[in-house]
């Protein structure tokens, strides 16, 4: 096989894969960690949430791209209830840099979701569950997602395909309440992974997910593990440390699938052999430092990488959420 080949192969599983959002796998919160304060904030208050992204592609060890993102969030906790909160969270502002279609798609999404607020309700830890105006999100949503498929619309099979995706996703907005909220909160449900945890100091708590397999036959497994590091009783505060691993079978099986449905334009002789020789590893670990109950930073790490024939395409990428409360 011609490198060229091989190297277009590796990306295209790797594009597809980034792009797809399959490796999303947010951890349940439950309970109050032991020496540490329940997760009780103020009524009412605001808070600012900052969240910022670097991530860097290499390819046999050079970076071939780099991008940055950035966006600042307000919550608001309008209400304590008997099952939890009321909150409202408003996307204030968003930047992210590159030309990649992953790039286009985010501003397009981002860009229509800025400052629409969204009312939602939460759990005893901050866990979303249910938005409560989620007919005027996702209307808001939709012209995004138009953007989207009119920003590709040089390139009909790729502008159906996004919208065959966007369809699907639209269509389980409301079949799947709490998945929805999640969606739509994502950094309100990190942050609730780490408060009412019912951890002691030195405590794992393990869980298992089982996501659809984009392609069809057996679910992708997933085991997080989040461990209570260290808590300080003077200062409230608290570290925790997550960990998620892949089932190694299910993502062999996941990137055979994937190869056989991008690499047409491949000669069959040399899409096996790669599919053969091609591994997968995936590395993710995130710190939360939580004070007074509320989680108040977010640092995370992933790695991705994909060999084949001799060569190594990955993707390093560098998280850091920080809150902080408005006067």
């Amino acid at each position: 096989m011609g490198r060229l080949t091989q190297i277009f192969v590796a990306r295209v599983f790797l594009a597809a894969a980034y792009g797809s959002g399959m490796i999303l796998c947010p951890l349940d919160a439950a309970g109050a960690a032991d020496g540490t304060a329940s997760y009780d904030p103020p009524i009412p208050s605001r808070w600012t949430i900052v969240a910022e992204r670097h991530e860097e592609k290499t390819q046999d060890g050079k970076i071939v791209a780099t991008t940055s993102g950035r966006r600042k969030e307000e919550l608001t906790i309008v209400e304590k209830t008997a099952t939890g909160y009321r909150i409202s969270v408003v996307l204030r502002s968003f930047d992210t840099d590159g030309d990649t279609n992953e790039s286009i798609t985010e501003k397009a999404l981002l860009g229509a979701l800025r400052d629409v607020t969204i009312r939602a309700v939460v759990d005893q830890g901050g866990k979303p569950l249910q938005i409560e105006n989620l007919e005027e999100v996702v209307t808001a949503h939709k012209r995004g997602f138009d953007q989207v498929v009119a920003a590709f619309s040089d390139k009909p099979a790729a502008a159906a395909k996004i919208r065959e995706l966007l369809d699907t996703i639209m269509s389980m907005t409301t079949r799947n309440p709490d998945e929805t909220a999640a969606w739509y909160l994502e950094t309100v449900a990190l942050l609730s992974t780490a408060q009412n945890t019912g951890l002691a100091v030195g405590e794992e708590r393990h869980a298992s997910k089982s996501s659809a397999n984009p392609f069809g036959g057996d679910p992708i497994k997933t085991e997080t593990v989040l461990r209570l590091v260290e808590v300080n009783p003077a200062t409230g505060r608290a570290k925790l440390v997550r960990t998620l691993t892949y089932d190694a079978a299910a993502m062999k099986a996941l990137t055979i699938a994937l190869l056989k449905k991008m690499t047409g334009g491949v000669p069959p002789q040399e899409a096996e052999k790669v599919m053969k020789e091609m591994s997968l590893s995936m590395e993710d670990s995130t710190e939360f430092i939580v004070e007074n109950g509320m989680t108040r930073s977010v640092t995370g790490d992933s790695r991705e990488t994909v060999k084949a024939m001799g060569h190594s395409i990955s993707k390093h990428e560098h998280d850091q959420v920080t809150i902080a409360g408005i006067p």
